[in-house]
């Protein structure tokens, strides 16, 4: 009786501690794919014209407490937990950040189109204003400067 019960504690024990594994390996995966999500929709803000440095530095600052928390996974399995999900906090400030940046990002590069499609149609307004006027303004200083002449002859 005794070597049964036994023999069921171990069982009993061998099977939580699988289901914690399993749990903490669901945790991981779990952050990186939400990592590889973020870092997915970081490269396309990027691409859109944003400026991601700052979730770029909180991107990086998630992924350090990640690692450190790897390093608590088979010791201290509280302190695990609370680095994951500090980090998950971090990632997910992140990624609803993401929008805003891309958004900002893409409207900057529509202003630099319009400010860069303005600036070329003020350069050909003032070459055809100098094409057209220049003969008559040179030719109008000329005769004023040139009017109190008096041809003499030799």
């Amino acid at each position: 009786m005794k070597r049964k019960f036994i023999l069921l504690s171990i069982f009993l024990l061998f099977i939580i501690l699988s289901i914690n594994i399993k749990i903490l390996n669901a945790q991981n995966d779990n952050f990186l794919d939400q990592f590889e999500k973020a870092y997915t929709a970081l490269y396309n803000a990027e691409l859109n014209g944003g400026n991601i440095t700052e979730l770029y530095y909180k991107l990086n600052q998630s992924l350090a407490i990640y690692e450190e928390a790897q390093q608590y996974k088979q010791r201290n399995s509280t302190l695990y937990n609370e680095l994951i999900d500090n980090a998950t906090k971090i990632l997910n400030e992140v990624m609803s950040n993401v929008a805003n940046v891309e958004a900002q990002g893409i409207a900057t590069t529509n202003n630099r189109i319009l400010d860069f499609s303005l600036e070329m149609v003020s350069l050909v307004i003032a070459g055809i204003l100098v094409y057209i006027y220049m003969p008559r303004i040179t030719l109008y200083i000329w005769l004023k400067i040139h009017s109190k002449w008096k041809v003499v002859k030799k």
